[in-house]
């Protein structure tokens, strides 16, 4: 295995998109919502980009990519595929900055893949071929994609919640209680059916003295 998984905490660092195309746009998003301070280098004008700017959330520069644009980035994607030497020298610029560089499609230029993701609220399955194959990687994602319930996002609240809960009780039920507490046919019920106060109630009632019958 040639990679280490990791989720990292981006909010408020600096993180350079460089590219114009769907998936610069779509990474560019992706770093907006994880509060990252985002600047972007598009050479064609789009109007996403442009929104996003108008809107605050990103620093846009439409032109081409010069040297200097990764100073002091913690984190950088190049969606610069089609330029074999322009993504080299934007590799290279990256490693003098030690700024985290992913190079779409081109791994050997990479120090960190982007995985498929499948969500559910903050429930988050990031799935990686190691970059062998995003082919594959894609296929795993619609698998899980359509094993995974829409109802789990809204389980993540209700857990969250009561866990919360629970510790400012002073409880702090065992991971094996919680496994317990979310095998149990009704709390499965409850989940498919959506009703979040008769799940918060319920698990409550498995993961304290109540008896949950």
């Amino acid at each position: 295995m040639g990679y280490f998984p990791v989720y990292l905490d981006l909010r408020g660092r600096h993180c350079v998109v460089i590219g114009d195309d769907d998936e610069a746009q779509m990474k560019a998003g992706a770093l907006v919502e994880a509060g990252a301070v985002v600047t972007v280098i598009s050479p064609m004008e789009r109007p996403r980009f442009t929104e996003m700017a108008e809107q605050g959330h990103i620093t846009l520069h439409s032109r081409n990519y010069e040297p200097g644009d990764l100073k002091d980035a913690f984190l950088a994607i190049s969606a610069t595929t089609h330029d074999r030497p322009l993504s080299e020298a934007i590799k290279a610029e990256a490693e003098r900055e030690k700024c985290l560089l992913n190079v779409v499609d081109i791994t050997d230029l990479c120090t960190w893949i982007y995985p498929a993701l499948v969500r559910r609220g903050d429930a988050t399955v990031a799935i990686s071929t190691n970059g062998r194959s995003p082919a594959m990687a894609s296929f795993l994602r619609r698998e899980i994609d359509e094993a995974l319930p829409a109802e789990y996002g809204m389980l993540l609240d209700v857990l969250a919640d009561v866990r919360a809960d629970l510790r400012r009780d002073g409880k702090s039920p065992s991971s094996s209680r919680w496994q317990t507490a979310l095998n149990d046919d009704k709390t499965r019920t409850l989940i498919s059916a959506g009703d979040e106060a008769g799940l918060r109630d319920r698990l409550v009632a498995l993961l304290t003295d109540g008896s949950g019958g």
